[in-house]
């Protein structure tokens, strides 16, 4: 929040050397990326949010884990539901977000797409519960927003058909 990001991703890096599986910090270390790759000029740290950065001294494999990571670690955990859903949503406002800083109207496409195919498939694969109905108004919201920016009727979120017995 201070503005100080460089600063902040190298405390980032320190504390997850120790133990990487801090998922708060892992949490406010992608946001921090997200929020870098804001300012004119970063828009590149669009994907050390979404796929992390800060190679392992040892093992070459990415410290900061960024949302994408997130995600899959936290996916087969109810109790990490919350952060599941938190990582996906941002991993769609990123492409979003990246999509629009990108010269190429044929890139803009591709990441506009792949934003709103992972809102779907997280709507497809993991659309029931209460994190579920907590975050769905703001994946309904984002997806109206790329439909639009794609020329697309915007209607948002399709229902879904559930046929199983809890429903």
């Amino acid at each position: 929040r201070l503005l100080k990001f460089t600063a902040a991703r190298d405390i980032f890096k320190e504390l997850l050397l120790e133990k990487e599986s801090m998922l708060n910090v892992q949490v406010e270390a992608a946001k921090m990326y997200q929020q870098w790759a804001a300012f004119p000029g970063s828009e590149k740290l669009y994907m050390k949010a979404m796929a992390g950065s800060e190679a392992h001294p040892k093992t070459g494999k990415n410290i900061i884990w960024g949302w994408g990571r997130l995600f899959q670690v936290t996916a087969k955990y109810e109790e990490f539901r919350n952060i599941f859903h938190e990582a996906r949503y941002n991993l769609a406002v990123c492409r979003y977000e990246y999509g629009k800083t990108m010269k190429s109207p044929g890139d803009q496409e591709e990441q506009y797409k792949k934003a709103k195919d992972a809102i779907l498939q997280t709507q497809q694969l993991y659309g029931t519960g209460p994190e579920w109905k907590a975050w769905e108004p703001k994946y309904d919201a984002l997806l109206k927003k790329i439909q639009k920016t794609l020329r697309e009727p915007a209607d948002g979120l399709p229902e879904i058909k559930r046929t199983d017995a809890a429903e």
